[in-house]
């Protein structure tokens, strides 16, 4: 009886380990269904069509915005200072009045030269009468010769006099024309360095200080290696140059490129330029670090395809092309250059083929992959001002 129990359990054993291997056995080979039916199953990614574009050929670099012009502005007499006519950081106009020395000193010089000219005004009437009947008399014979001519003497010496207080006479009023400080150019002010009140000196600190920024310029660097293709494209027409803060480069000002120095900067290697932007909208401001491109020609029919699609690899830039299976395969490509997030192709791809955007990191030559329509790009660079 205990022989027989012993015999039962190894066979009921034996059942259980074979149930097991049979299950087992049908897992494995579900899995093996699933994993082969899933390897032959497409792989969603992002499909483009390479295109054709007109595409600018830009040099980017970075810039410093200075001021058209900057003008201290100073006092041209001594006096009082009596009035200030603007608030700092105003904008003013060419020819508006600032400040307002007192004019009282000045105005009282005027008066004293005035009447210094005219007295002598009477004075030289008075003498040229008196040497028109000396030689009168001296025609006669009634006079001598020496009478007549210190008549003549006295009304030459008087004219000079007279010529004399006349330029006194401008001077002076010059002077009170330096009483009223006017604006030199239209521009912005800074601070007010000498408040209402002062006693301000003759070509002593400045006032204050205007920043011309209507229109306002933007200075920037090269190296010596661009200077040909600037100069190339500046011979052929003006240089259109973009310019853009750094936290907000989509909205761009644009400008003209107006200097090229006369120089390489030999420590450096790199040449200076400077161009002119009208900055209507106040923008740019003197002292921003801004992000500059220089517009030097424009492309057409150039191949290019979003940036994104371009991969990088051992043998240099590839993008996955899907052929008319489905299927993609890497194919190597030379790229020129990239703007506004599209890559110009010069060589390997041609327009119409489609390429992947987004999801190579899953693919491998030959994987099937599903098409799905690629967004347009948020900015063409054909469309820029």
């Amino acid at each position: 009886m205990k022989k027989l129990s012993i015999l039962f359990f190894f066979i009921l054993v034996a059942v259980v380990l074979g149930l097991m291997m049979v299950n087992r056995g049908k897992a494995a080979k579900e899995a093996a269904a699933r994993a082969t039916k899933a390897k032959a199953a497409p792989i969603p990614v992002l499909l483009t069509n390479a295109t054709t574009m007109t595409m600018p050929v830009e040099i980017r670099t970075f810039g410093t915005v200075e001021p058209m012009s900057t003008v201290a502005v100073k006092s041209q007499i001594t006096g009082i200072l009596s009035n200030v006519l603007f608030a700092e950081g105003q904008e003013v106009k060419e020819g508006d009045l600032l400040f307002v020395i007192d004019p009282r000193p000045a105005e009282a010089t005027l008066r004293q030269t005035e009447a210094a000219l005219s007295r002598d005004r009477v004075q030289l009437e008075n003498a040229l009468k008196e040497a028109e009947r000396q030689e009168s008399l001296l025609a006669k014979g009634i006079s001598a010769q020496d009478v007549r001519d210190a008549a003549v003497t006295a009304a030459e010496t008087l004219k000079a006099a007279l010529r004399a207080d006349e330029a006194a006479v401008d001077h002076a009023r010059l002077q009170v024309g330096y009483c009223s400080i006017r604006a030199p150019v239209s521009g912005r002010t800074g601070n007010l360095m000498i408040h209402r009140g002062n006693l301000v000196k003759a070509d002593d600190a400045p006032l204050v200080t205007i920043n011309q920024i209507h229109p306002i310029l933007i200075r920037f660097t090269l190296p010596q290696q661009d200077l040909a293709r600037v100069r190339a494209g500046s011979d052929q027409s003006s240089i259109t140059v973009l310019a853009s803060l750094p936290a907000a480069e989509a909205r761009t000002e644009s400008g003209i490129l107006t200097f090229i120095d006369n120089a390489v900067e030999e420590s450096t290697g790199t040449i200076q330029l400077k161009a002119r932007f009208e900055n209507t909208t106040s923008t740019l401001w003197p002292g921003q670090f801004v992000t500059v491109i220089l517009q030097l020609a424009r492309q057409e029919n150039r191949v290019t395809v979003p940036e994104t699609a371009i991969m990088p690899g051992q043998q240099g830039a590839y993008v996955y092309v899907k052929d008319s299976g489905g299927k993609v395969s890497p194919r190597p490509v030379t790229v020129d250059r990239t703007v506004a997030g599209m890559s110009v192709i010069t060589s390997g791809l041609a327009a119409g083929e489609e390429v992947v955007v987004d999801g190579q990191l899953r693919l491998k030559p030959g994987s099937l992959v599903t098409a799905s329509p690629a967004s347009k790009p948020e900015s063409r660079p054909a469309d820029r001002p």
